[in-house]
């Protein structure tokens, strides 16, 4: 105890913040509260160049690029646990600092989280430098010290830029998604060229969802070993070759064997780039660090069927399946040589894990009762919107639209999904990911039930509008969970996320459509809605608790 009062060239070395404070006897407890403030000044008086404002005259004032350099960001964030930006979350984030609670963090208490930000590489010089810069850019009274509020702007500061690596992630990802949605209108095209019945032609879309839920786990797999970048650059190649490999089918089996290819590579793309988001976000910019690849699909969602549908009318489909496979050959050639890997993957030869040990990996973060519920909720968030998906075609043969009025649909929604995203992002930071998930799933659940009620397509543009607002809002349930997670597991969460959802999504896409044959269409939206409106209240309850 007696190396707290210790002042080697004014710095206090943290050595009372490692002590076991809670198992310290009372009579302790007070003699050290007491004997802190006594520290405090003589930290202040220290021997040059140690006290806070010597380093802050030796640290010249950094724009916030430069001080992420010194201070990495998302360490940061990780170290005061906090998961969102709320002043209750940062109040016990400061409380927990505020050792001596005294309300400011001195220099050496600074100089502990700063140590814990850094790891245990960091010389002393590089922790008196990074406090120093952070004393000189926020200490607004020049006392030595952070107050509630300059800890706060502090925080607020350092958390809000986005990697700018998410940006490239996400034209990325919006050209490989323009790419696979451009094959939305070939369907009716297929099945006269080949000649396929409908259940043929519903066992295409089968194959993808099976292909994409068996490549979720080796996707992590492959992506923990090798790291992300090249599953990423991978998965682009697999949507080539099954787009452009349509080019030169000739039968209906070769065709299957072109859709498992593209499931496949959505798998190894989309899980590799939810484990990229991780790498570069922390608990408060992950879902604006996420909104870019979101607007990247929304963005490719918006051209790629309106192109394909122009492409197919004056091209034709051999000429169109090339054409896109050659996008998607040159966005994989792109990545690979632009955008900078996050992972580096194993450095040592150790053996690659089975499917077995990444299932028993998952328990650790399985074992939280809050990750089992949001990974519960997404379930059935996953089912009931796949659920729709599968039953909105029908909805529109039966209010006569033309494939136009289809693929014009399908752009106003992306519209709608650019439009709200940025927005939706910046609420989830700053109130919390529930605080919009939940509200969300409601709106979305009444929009399912309203659908059967429609009889114009005027009727139907605000429902969807509505529920591609609520889509926005749910998909940042995904964030939640990986807020949740301990910061060493935050990667292993898309994969997990997609498998667990991807069941959702075979199981709905089934069953909708027993529902709609057996009791009719609005008996299913109606099976739908409920299931997410019961799953909001019951997440809603666990919240309160």
């Amino acid at each position: 105890m007696l190396r707290c009062a210790r002042c080697s060239g004014g710095r206090l070395l943290g050595t009372y913040q490692r002590i076991a404070w809670r198992k310290t006897p009372q009579g302790c407890r007070l003699w050290a509260r007491e004997l802190r403030p006594a520290v405090r000044g003589l930290a202040a008086q220290g021997d040059p160049p140690s006290s806070a404002e010597e380093a802050n005259e030796a640290s010249p004032t950094l724009s916030t690029e430069e001080l992420a350099l010194i201070i990495p960001p998302r360490n940061f964030i990780q170290a005061l646990r906090v998961a969102s930006s709320q002043p209750q979350e940062l109040r016990k984030a400061f409380d927990r600092l505020d050792i001596d609670e005294s309300g400011t963090l001195c220099f050496a208490e600074l100089r502990a989280l700063i140590a814990e930000v850094k790891g245990r590489h960091a010389t002393d010089e590089e922790l008196d430098r990074a406090v120093g810069a952070l004393l000189e850019r926020y200490d607004r009274g020049k006392d030595g010290a952070l107050s509630f509020k300059e800890f706060e702007e502090a925080v607020l500061s350092i958390a809000s830029p986005v990697d700018r690596r998410a940006y490239a992630l996400a034209a990325a990802i919006g050209i490989a998604f323009a790419g696979f949605s451009v094959t939305f209108p070939m369907g009716p095209t297929l099945i006269q060229t080949f000649g396929m019945s409908q259940l043929q032609f519903g066992t295409l879309t089968t194959a993808f969802a099976i292909a994409k839920l068996c490549g979720n786990i080796p996707s992590s797999i492959l992506s923990e070993a090798y790291g992300r970048k090249p599953l990423l650059v991978g998965g682009l190649l697999s949507i080539a070759t099954g787009i452009a490999g349509v080019a030169f089918a000739s039968c209906y089996e070769q065709l299957m064997v072109l859709r498992l290819a593209v499931g496949l590579g959505v798998a190894s793309t989309f899980t590799s780039a939810g484990m990229y988001v991780t790498d570069i976000s922390h608990p408060l910019n992950s879902a604006r660090t996420r909104a870019p690849m979101q607007m990247g699909m929304s963005a490719g969602l918006l051209c790629g069927p309106a192109l394909g549908g122009y492409l197919l009318e004056h091209v034709g489909l051999y000429s169109m399946t090339l054409g896109v496979g050659a996008a998607s050959l040159a966005t994989a050639t792109a990545v690979f040589a632009t955008l900078p890997e996050t992972h580096r993957g194993y450095r040592d030869k150790r053996p690659l894990r089975g499917v077995g040990d990444t299932l028993r990996s998952w328990s650790p973060i399985l074992r939280g009762q809050q990750f089992r519920s949001i990974l519960s909720f997404g379930w059935c968030y996953n089912a009931a919107f796949w659920g729709a998906m599968a039953l909105l075609p029908l909805v529109y043969v039966d209010l006569s639209l033309s494939p136009s009025v289809v693929g014009g649909l399908s752009t106003f929604n992306a519209i709608v999904s650019l439009a709200v995203t940025p927005v939706v992002a910046r609420s989830a930071d700053h109130l919390g990911k529930m605080a919009v998930v939940l509200p969300g799933a409601v709106v979305y659940g009444a929009g399912l039930i309203l659908v059967p009620q429609i009889s114009s397509l005027l009727e139907l543009l605000p429902v969807l509008a509505a529920m591609q607002v609520g889509a926005c809002m749910c998909a940042q349930a995904q964030m939640h969970a990986m807020d949740l997670a301990p910061v060493k597991d935050r990667a292993k969460v898309p994969s997990l996320w997609n498998t667990f959802g991807d069941t959702g999504m075979l199981f709905s896409s089934f069953t909708s459509s027993v529902l709609a044959e057996a009791f009719g269409l609005g008996s299913a939206f109606y099976a739908d809605g409920v299931l997410l409106l019961v799953a909001s209240g019951g997440m809603f309850i666990m919240s309160r608790r």
